[in-house]
């Protein structure tokens, strides 16, 4: 049987009878846009991070832009970002006007720190308005430090939590810490919809305020448009499925993390790859990937052994922002080695919360014998 890299076939199918009823609960009220299920899933969902509000949008990539217009960023501001993100993070920024600076990452995390977002400041033709932080394939990057940092340089923080769900450190959620949390719900995210969804955390009542104006046409009130806004509205059909699924994300992540240990502990002597750095705070990984890394002249022939056993794999992300042609002449920190390098070598193995441990048994044991 196939071990696929993510089955949510497998994930839906325990939800099917939940589903059902949270369809018809929206159809019943016949209120699709911004109906009660939108609010509820926004309770629920600020709630769980911890913050005061949190705003449905329609996607993570209008989180990320919508969050940072709410903060005036735009144009003639440099924005700090990673290179070694999906491409929505840097492409926020400049749909914002702004100009993104690509980081380095710490090669132990692969993950933005103080260090390298400090040698990002120097490096800056001019001083940064805002940093969007990353919390890379699921684990919370190191906020404390970074909050420290961003808060003597009058920089703003930017959470980009697409991959990392309920990751915390220290009892305080991802997307608590800066300025604006950004979720998307992408079907194959931790807490996925089934459709595009989206959604920014805030502390800040007032940003809450201007994101739900931006994301709705700029009105107030019915053809009352206060500002300049656009169509970035959470579905309430998504919201009710979100609203199901929240209620298993904990369950999930604790399951996520045993996957994680099973695989380090049967892949920890293994000659030919490299683990990442444990994280120092169980909860602070949620494992949305569980990343290896294979020197890049073998990289391509693991994935290709790994299919003939049917085994998915997939690269997250084969080619840093700062290299696609898209981004080729925006600003950049001196020396990305460490991303370049990790991008030629990183491989995700399967991971979601229904995998079984005879299933990661059996990933492990196929990654063990290719390297014999």
């Amino acid at each position: 049987m196939r071990i696929r890299l993510n089955n949510l076939g497998r994930l839906h199918a325990n939800l099917k009878a939940d589903f059902i009823s949270a369809f018809e609960r929206v159809l019943d009220s016949s209120a699709f846009i911004q109906g009660e299920e939108v609010r509820r899933f926004e309770n629920a969902f600020s709630n769980y991070i911890g913050v005061e509000n949190c705003v449905g949008l329609a996607n993570g990539t209008d989180s990320l832009e919508i969050g940072m217009q709410a903060l005036g960023i735009g144009v003639q501001d440099i924005v700090l970002v990673p290179s070694l993100t999906f491409v929505a993070t840097a492409e926020a920024v400049v749909r914002c006007g702004a100009t993104p600076f690509f980081v380095e990452v710490d090669p132990e995390t692969l993950c933005v720190n103080e260090e390298t977002l400090r040698k990002a400041i120097e490096e800056s033709p001019k001083p940064p308005r805002a940093m969007i932080v990353v919390h890379l394939y699921g684990r919370a990057c190191p906020m404390g430090e970074i909050i420290r940092l961003a808060t003597k340089q009058n920089i703003l923080v930017i959470e980009d939590c697409a991959q990392a769900h309920g990751a915390r450190l220290q009892e305080k959620f991802v997307g608590s810490f800066g300025e604006v949390g950004s979720f998307s719900f992408y079907p194959g995210k931790n807490l996925g919809a089934l459709g595009d969804a989206g959604a920014a955390t805030t502390k800040h009542r007032d940003l809450a305020e201007k994101i739900r104006l931006l994301r709705d046409h700029g009105r107030s009130e019915k053809y009352v448009h206060q500002i300049v806004g656009r169509n970035s509205r959470l579905d309430s059909l998504q919201a009710a499925f979100l609203s199901e699924k929240l209620k298993h994300l904990p369950k999930w992540t604790l399951r996520r993390q045993e996957i994680a240990t099973l695989y380090r502990t049967e892949l920890q002597n293994s000659k030919g790859l490299q683990l990442l750095a444990e994280a120092v705070e169980p909860q602070s990984h949620v494992y949305h990937q569980f990343v290896i890394r294979v020197q890049s002249e073998r990289r391509d022939e693991l994935v290709k052994f790994l299919s003939s056993q049917e085994i998915e794999t997939i690269i997250h992300y084969p080619l840093p922002v700062h290299l696609q042609p898209a981004f080729q002449r925006s600003l950049r920190a001196k020396n990305l080695d460490h991303t370049e390098l990790a991008a030629q070598e990183v491989l995700s193995l399967p991971m979601d919360p229904l995998l079984t441990d005879k299933e990661v048994l059996e990933v492990t044991m196929a990654v063990r014998k290719f390297f014999l």
